[in-house]
């Protein structure tokens, strides 16, 4: 039922993408980013590596816990690895690889001198991370939903079951191998991404 506080509590907790705990993402990207890359020539800040690694250490701790039985069942939200509704394992697991993987792939990959096609390669899926993002959904995701609309009520009833994951990942694999010339084609021809519109818009 569509009532005010159903509405609410969906968009602030309990909905599929709701504002808590998934504002703590952009949160941590616009705090590590000023450690990561900073402005003023000074060294980048280690703190995002040490806080993914606690992150990652704390959610790998809550796995342990909770298949060992002896998690805490009051007050403390252990559902495993979740994504809808996010865990707080999966929060802290993810939160902690992004932190920690971030500086090393900005040391290896953007400051490297390196010109193997390995490099050039992440280079480019890097500048349109954000394009390949919105994109898979369209890819990806629209068609579950589509399917599930038309032959359930519920368009999530596909999630994960569509198919096997060895066919999911080669498929995945091959939007990846398909997109790739479609990107160096936009770099060489200047064509801007989601990424351009973005500047743009916060310029």
């Amino acid at each position: 039922d569509l009532t005010l506080g159903d509405v609410a509590l969906g968009f602030l907790g309990v909905g599929y993408f709701p504002v808590f705990p998934w504002i703590a993402y952009p949160l941590a990207g616009f705090a590590a980013a000023s450690a990561i890359f900073p402005a003023d020539g000074r060294a980048a800040s280690p703190w995002p590596v040490r806080t993914g690694f606690a992150l990652l250490s704390l959610a790998g701790a809550s796995m342990l816990a909770r298949s060992s039985g002896s998690a805490p069942s009051d007050g403390v939200r252990l559902l495993g690895w979740t994504m809808f509704p996010a865990s707080t394992e999966y929060v802290f697991a993810t939160l902690g690889a992004v932190l920690l993987l971030l500086p090393l792939a900005h040391r290896l990959v953007d400051r490297s001198t390196v010109e193997a096609w390995p490099v050039r390669v992440a280079r480019t899926f890097s500048r349109h991370s954000l394009t390949l993002y919105v994109v898979h959904h369209v890819v990806h995701v629209w068609p579950l939903w589509i399917w599930g609309a038309a032959t359930h009520d519920d368009v999530t009833v596909h999630w994960q079951r569509a198919m096997p994951a060895p066919v999911a990942l080669v498929l995945a694999m091959a939007f990846l191998v398909a997109a790739y010339p479609v990107l160096r084609w936009m770099d060489a021809t200047g064509r801007q991404g989601i990424e351009g519109w973005m500047r743009w818009l916060c310029d």
